[in-house]
């Protein structure tokens, strides 16, 4: 008489300490959203499901997840990175990521210095915030300008972007396109200003071939 055994194994789960994220310092931050994945079967646990709920906080661009023999879960993980800083209505400060995202505030951002966005078109509209990096970079790629020279942009359907730099108590009106145009003939303004001891109340640059400025009358 034969005997026939049947071999029971029991699926693997998924646990904590077989988790791999990368890069490591993002694992704080990534652990929480893992939590309804633990405890079930490692081969039975959708990848899919784990990248795209990685995804679904703003803080993370992108997650590739990967399964590793015998039972490890790969994770890369790619942050946003923040370029502005959003001051809303009730005074809360917020990141702001390269495509117009708005972040979760941490600690960590408060030590940073960022061009900050101010006024209700940039906390109800995306696209506003995304353009205002673009403005950002434009100021970056003219040479004697810094992002670190940006205080405030502000917003409105009249005047376009409102720029305000350190050390310049100037209004800098710049309209809705050609950003890097308008800020090189503002540069060239202001340095002239600055060599006449003028001081200008409004540098307006929204149009095409000239810059208007408004002189502060003196006291």
């Amino acid at each position: 008489m034969a005997l026939v055994g049947v071999l029971y194994f029991k699926p693997v789960q998924v646990r904590l300490s077989d988790v791999v994220i990368e890069p490591v310092e993002t694992r704080a931050a990534v652990m929480p959203l893992l939590v309804d994945f633990l405890g079930r079967a490692f081969w039975q646990v959708s990848l899919r499901e784990i990248s795209t709920k990685i995804e679904g906080d703003h803080r993370f661009k992108s997650a590739v997840v990967q399964r590793e023999f015998p039972n490890r879960l790969k994770i890369q993980v790619e942050s946003r990175t923040p370029a502005l800083a959003l001051l809303n209505s009730k005074g809360q400060l917020f990141p702001v990521s390269a495509d117009g995202t708005l972040l979760p505030n941490t600690d960590k951002d408060q030590n940073h210095s960022f061009p900050l966005l101010r006024g209700p078109d940039f906390e109800q509209r995306s696209d506003l915030r995304a353009k205002a990096v673009e403005l950002v970079h434009s100021v970056q790629a003219i040479n004697g300008f810094s992002s670190d020279q940006i205080s405030e942009i502000y917003y409105s359907e009249k005047k376009g972007f409102t720029l305000y730099l350190l050390g310049l108590n100037s209004e800098i009106y710049l309209g809705d396109a050609d950003f890097g145009l308008k800020m090189k003939r503002v540069q060239r303004v202001v340095s002239y200003l600055n060599s006449q001891n003028i001081k200008g109340r409004v540098i307006d640059a929204r149009f095409t071939k000239k810059v208007v400025v408004r002189v502060r009358k003196s006291p």
